[in-house]
């Protein structure tokens, strides 16, 4: 009923026994739109973005802006196990938190 944050909703309704699921599938649903509702910025579908993301083929597109101190309350993305994945920043340690880049940026 509830997801469980960033990105747990896909997993709550791409199931093919899910309504949702088929209502997308008899629809010819390609792509989908999300974005988190505590981001005031957000740019509604943006269509740039999304041009950008379907045209290079891409599973998936996100869009981020780099963190401008360590103990900023936001989430991170991270290259885990050759895999992209988000941490939110409750669960980094001081240390993950301000681990910076080989050209110093964090």
């Amino acid at each position: 009923m509830t997801p469980n944050g960033n990105g747990g909703m896909l997993s709550s309704f791409m199931s093919e026994d899910n309504p949702i699921y088929k209502h997308m599938a008899s629809h010819n649903v390609k792509y989908l739109n999300i974005f988190g509702v505590d981001n005031i910025l957000i740019k509604l579908l943006d269509p740039v973005f999304v041009g950008y993301t379907i045209e290079r083929g891409l599973s998936c597109g996100i869009k981020v802006v780099e963190k401008t101190n360590p103990s900023e309350s936001v989430g991170v993305y991270a290259m885990i196990n050759s895999k992209i994945d988000m941490i939110e920043y409750i669960d980094l340690t001081k240390e993950e938190a301000a681990a910076k880049n080989a050209d110093g940026t964090l």
